[in-house]
């Protein structure tokens, strides 16, 4: 992500969280994967770092991705907050060699929207599993603001075949699927 494609204040601030959350995943599913102490032989030498090092690393830039949204959030007054009840359903998925519980709740009818993601990859306390519920409150804050699905879709990374790269992408695919080219 350059800065130079996002307006200042809340825009950057989400983005950078999002984009932050996805780091965290990865080091945290290479983590889970290959251990805490594991190299990346692939990578030159001066860059090498263990998974730990690398977790650690991307969580601080996860933590400070935060707090500076939470500081462009401390102002604002548009955000669409749900009632304490609301329809939900909940659906499982496999991405990436994990499976996730999502439960997506829904705005009052008329609207019906999405209006918040609740995501856990069921390894609980582990760095997926943080960076996991933390990429979907990110997101839940996104569709409070106005936000839409397909929007959300269409700004995740995708693989060169144009599938989802993330969990969070290949939720997205569920909840709204890509229309099917002309």
């Amino acid at each position: 992500m350059h800065q130079k494609y996002l307006a200042p204040g809340f825009d950057f601030a989400l983005a950078h969280a999002v984009e932050e959350a996805g780091e965290f995943l990865a080091a945290a599913g290479k983590t889970q994967r290959f251990g805490i102490d594991s190299v990346n032989p692939e990578l030159p030498p001066y860059a090498r770092e263990t998974n730990g090092a690398w977790l650690r690393r991307e969580m601080a830039d996860l933590r400070g991705a935060l707090d500076r949204l939470e500081a462009e959030l401390d102002p604002m007054t548009d955000r669409d907050r749900l009632p304490q009840r609301r329809q939900s359903d909940t659906i499982t998925f496999d991405h990436g060699g994990f499976s996730y519980v999502a439960t997506i709740g829904y705005r009052p009818e008329p609207d019906g929207r999405i209006g918040e993601i609740f995501l856990d990859s069921g390894k609980t306390g582990t760095a997926l599993s943080i960076a996991t519920k933390d990429a979907a409150i990110a997101v839940s804050l996104a569709l409070q603001h106005g936000c839409t699905i397909e929007t959300l879709r269409g700004a995740f990374l995708r693989n060169a075949d144009g599938t989802a790269a993330g969990v969070m992408a290949c939720l997205f695919d569920l909840l709204a699927p890509p229309a099917e080219p002309r």
